[in-house]
């Protein structure tokens, strides 16, 4: 029995954990070609047990249209419903949306703060993003140090953009 048949079989004595398995693994193709019906199926049924995975992943394919027409309106329900059951990369991805605008106008302020979230939870991403809000005031006051603090950290974790910016501070002499 494969791996996809195990899932299955565990999805249908109601394991959340093999729906999120199973809805993720649809969505990037872990089982051959991505299948975004089941992907939806899985996903929903993840979502609806409170699943921050299921979540994140109903997020990205109503924000990516995978699926599922483009909703940004439901991509921000679903990432925000990720990033409040504890997802890491969630908020990184609804903060994306508040930096363009879920309905066109941007609020910078909603940006900062999800960059915030995601980089305390570890986010390598969520945390280079917040380093450039602080860098250049965006829904923050500008911090420079506070910048230099986060870009640090991204660059630590691996992140190859996050060092040059910090370099480029210090060497403004920050």
């Amino acid at each position: 029995m494969n791996r996809e048949d195990k899932l299955l079989m565990a999805a249908l004595s109601g394991s959340t954990e093999a729906f999120e398995q199973l809805g993720e693994g649809y969505l990037l193709g872990g089982f051959g070609a991505p299948d975004y019906e089941k992907a939806l199926y899985w996903n929903r049924r993840a979502a609806q047990n409170n699943s921050a995975r299921g979540a994140a992943c109903l997020g990205l394919m109503y924000l990516e249209g995978k699926g599922v027409p483009r909703n940004l309106e439901e991509a921000c329900r679903y990432l925000q419903l990720a990033t409040d059951n504890g997802d890491m990369k969630a908020p990184r991805h609804l903060g994306n949306l508040y930096k363009e605008g879920i309905d066109g106008i941007p609020d910078v302020e909603k940006a900062a703060t999800c960059y915030k979230i995601a980089a305390e939870r570890g986010d390598i991403t969520g945390q280079y993003e917040l380093a450039r809000c602080y860098e250049t005031g965006m829904g923050v006051k500008q911090d420079l140090e506070q910048a230099i603090v986060w870009y640090k950290k991204s660059a630590e974790r691996g992140d190859r953009i996050a060092r040059p910016a910090m370099d480029a501070l210090r060497r403004l002499g920050v």
